[in-house]
């Protein structure tokens, strides 16, 4: 597998410009200008309503200002329990994401 094979498989694709262009001057406020809600089935988890039993408990996580490490092992001692989550959310913005817990 070469690297192009390798990054088309992960997702990452590349794209080139032909023409000449400028960079925008623009500054985007953060964290408030950059909002992450994860989805689930097309569905933002802030819509999302899962099973009224299961192995699983499901919770919507919201947080702002805080790394993703440092919320999930806060998270890990409250609870006492381990969390899992879908992916690693931007600490510098607005996230909404599932975790669960079994």
């Amino acid at each position: 597998m070469n690297y192009s094979d390798l990054d088309s498989f992960l997702g990452l694709e590349k794209y080139y410009i032909q023409e000449e262009w400028e960079p925008l001057q623009i500054s985007i406020n953060r964290p408030e200008g950059f909002k992450v809600i994860e989805e689930i089935s097309e569905t933002p988890v802030d819509e999302w309503k899962g099973e009224s039993n299961g192995t699983y408990s499901a919770y919507l996580l919201t947080k702002k200002g805080i790394d993703h490490f440092s919320v999930i092992s806060i998270l890990k001692k409250l609870m006492k329990r381990k969390i899992h989550y879908l992916g690693i959310k931007d600490a510098n913005a607005i996230t909404q994401q599932i975790i669960y817990v079994n």
